[in-house]
């Protein structure tokens, strides 16, 4: 039973996590964003193509689904501890690996920060300002999510003490670091725009 449960809350997250926001503006705007920019369906690539109004928009609903299949997977399963922690990691696959878009969707990244924060608010801002300032010396946004997957699973642990929910970190974190694996071929050859690449198309828009 517990593992019929366990399913039907990633099953529940899956489902949120896959409706896309980026891809659902971006047709409304007649743009396709699988082709413009980065190609990625995600909140950067929203900001470098659309703008900011609309990459804040997409950030916040992409977060949003995320919490939202935590709360309504702790509210289903109230005796399942990883309850919420299954939920948002549906969220993240769902985001990922979309079915009506054949499995190519963005790369999940505001659906993790929606599972961190809705697990612990205080380990969301501590892993976001360290993220941000690595992002910062480094000139490259890809030390949020690498930072955040590398030490959000020993912060899961720490304050948990459970070895559940600590596997569910990992593993969601593993994903996170799985769907940038072209951000880091794209550094490694000198391709990925800097952060003052970025803020300068911010600029623009």
């Amino acid at each position: 039973m517990k593992c019929v449960s366990k399913l039907f809350c990633v099953l529940i997250g899956y489902l949120l996590g896959s409706l896309n926001p980026a891809h659902f503006l971006s047709k409304r705007k007649g743009v396709d964003l699988r082709n413009e920019g980065t190609g990625n369906l995600g909140t950067t690539n929203t900001m470098l193509v659309m703008g900011k109004a609309s990459a804040a928009a997409v950030l916040l609903l992409d977060m949003g689904k995320a919490v939202l299949s935590a709360k309504i997977a702790k509210w289903l399963f109230p005796k399942l501890v990883i309850a919420g922690m299954l939920g948002a990691f549906g969220a993240i696959l769902g985001h990922i690996f979309p079915w009506h878009m054949h499995f190519h969707g963005g790369k999940g990244l505001a659906c993790f920060g929606g599972m961190i924060l809705e697990y612990n608010p205080i380990v969301f801002c501590i892993l976001l300002v360290l993220g941000l300032g690595l992002a910062a010396l480094f000139n490259y946004g890809i030390a949020l999510p690498i930072s955040a997957a590398i030490l959000f699973p020993i912060a899961a642990a720490l304050v948990s003490r459970s070895l559940p929910v600590f596997l569910v970190s990992l593993i969601a974190s593993l994903t996170i670091l799985y769907a940038h694996r072209e951000n880091f071929r794209w550094v490694r050859n000198g391709e990925d725009l800097h952060i003052d690449e970025y803020l300068k198309g911010m600029r623009e828009k």
